[in-house]
C-alpha cells in the first residue's frame, strides 16, 4: 500500500462547514443532489513510522472541485460564488478506527493554474492529527488508467515543482520549516517522496466509482 510522508505544502485551507467524510453532497440541503464529477473512494490507514496502527487520528481531506476551485476566499480563480458546485463540500474529516483505518467518499479534484506556466495536477490535501504525534501535512495525486484523462494527468504530475522537487530546498520545503534539523527527517522523506502518487482503480465492492489505497505515516519528534 502506498505511504504518504512528510509535511507538503498544506495550500488552501478548508472551509469548516458539514464535518463528515462523504464530500459528495452537503448536509441540511433543502435538496440532496450530489456532487459534479467521478466519485473516488479513498481508503486509508494512519501507522507510525514503525508501520503501527494509530487508532482513533483524526484526518482532514480537503480539495478542488471538478472546475478547479476551492471554496475558499484565497482562490483568485473564483470569480462569482455561482461558479463553486453548490452541492459538493470541498473537504471532509474523518476519525481512524482501532486499527487506523479511514475512509473518504469524493470526487475526483480537477487541475488549476497556479501561475502563468505552472498547472497544479489533481490532489488531495491532507492533515492528520493525533495527541504524542507530530501533525502530518501532504498532498496526495493521482495514477490509474480507468480514471478519465490519465495521460494528461501523468503529464501535469511530471511537470508539477512540488510534487517534484529537488536539491536542497525539497526536505526544507516539505518540514515546513525553513531549515530542516533533523538527518532523519530528510530519509524518511526522501524514502517517501515518489510513494505520494496513488493507483486508484475499479472495485467490485464499489459500484458507483473508483477505489484507491493509502497509509498515512506519523512521526514524533522530526521536526
Amino acid at each position: 500500500m502506498p505511504q504518504a510522508f512528510g509535511s507538503r505544502y498544506s495550500g488552501p485551507f478548508f472551509t469548516v462547514e458539514d464535518q463528515n467524510n462523504d464530500l459528495t453532497f452537503v448536509e441540511g440541503k433543502e435538496t440532496q443532489d450530489r456532487a459534479r464529477g467521478l466519485i473516488m473512494y479513498v481508503r486509508g490507514k494512519v501507522t507510525d513510522s514503525q508501520c503501527r496502527p494509530v487508532s482513533r487520528s483524526i484526518v482532514f481531506l480537503w480539495q478542488t472541485d471538478s472546475n478547479g476551485h476551492y471554496n475558499h476566499m484565497g482562490d483568485s480563480s473564483v470569480r462569482d460564488v455561482d461558479e463553486l458546485d453548490p452541492n459538493f463540500q470541498y473537504w471532509g474529516v474523518a476519525k481512524a478506527d482501532e486499527q487506523g483505518n479511514f475512509e473518504f467518499k469524493t470526487i475526483v479534484p480537477h487541475s488549476y493554474q497556479a501561475s502563468f506556466d505552472w498547472v497544479r495536477p489533481p490532489h488531495f490535501h491532507f492533515m492528520v492529527q493525533k495527541a504524542g504525534f507530530d501533525t502530518l501535512i501532504t498532498q496526495t495525486y493521482f495514477e490509474g488508467d480507468d480514471i478519465p484523462g490519465i495521460q494528461e494527468i501523468r503529464f501535469q504530475n511530471e511537470a508539477d515543482w512540488i510534487l517534484n522537487m529537488k536539491g536542497p530546498f525539497r526536505p526544507s520545503y516539505i518540514a515546513r520549516k525553513n531549515k530542516p534539523n533533523n538527518e532523519r527527517l530528510k530519509r524518511l522523506v526522501e524514502q517517501q517522496w515518489k510513494q505520494n502518487v496513488i493507483r486508484y482503480r475499479k472495485d467490485s465492492d464499489y459500484s458507483d466509482g473508483l477505489v484507491g489505497d493509502l497509509t498515512l505515516v506519523l512521526g514524533t519528534g522530526l521536526v
